[in-house]
């Protein structure tokens, strides 16, 4: 058996500001690093975050993609990452940061 941890709380993050894509209304979502991440919700906004957003800043980041990120003021905390692991499945997105 596994020993659960007393406390989980990771020190690195990264914090998206402003994301205002599609139905995003100009938020601000801090995303922990290190640990098992979900982001659940409502319909459209998780795909706009993760796909439209955080992904192709990072793709353009270190791959120097061309696809322009959705609409967001900035992301911080892009120093704790160093590379993207990403494979999108039909009906469910898999991505490691």
């Amino acid at each position: 058996m596994i020993p659960v941890p007393g406390k989980r709380e990771s020190q690195r993050q990264i914090t998206i500001v402003g994301a205002g894509e599609n139905n995003l209304k100009q938020i601000d979502v801090n995303i922990p690093l290190g640990v098992m991440t979900c982001i659940t919700g409502f319909w459209i906004w998780k795909s706009t975050l993760v796909n439209e957003i955080l992904y192709k800043a990072l793709a353009r980041r270190f791959y120097h993609a061309r696809e322009k990120p959705g609409a967001h003021r900035g992301i911080i905390g892009l120093e704790n990452i160093d590379k993207i692991i990403y494979r999108p499945i039909p009906d469910r997105q898999d991505a490691t940061f």
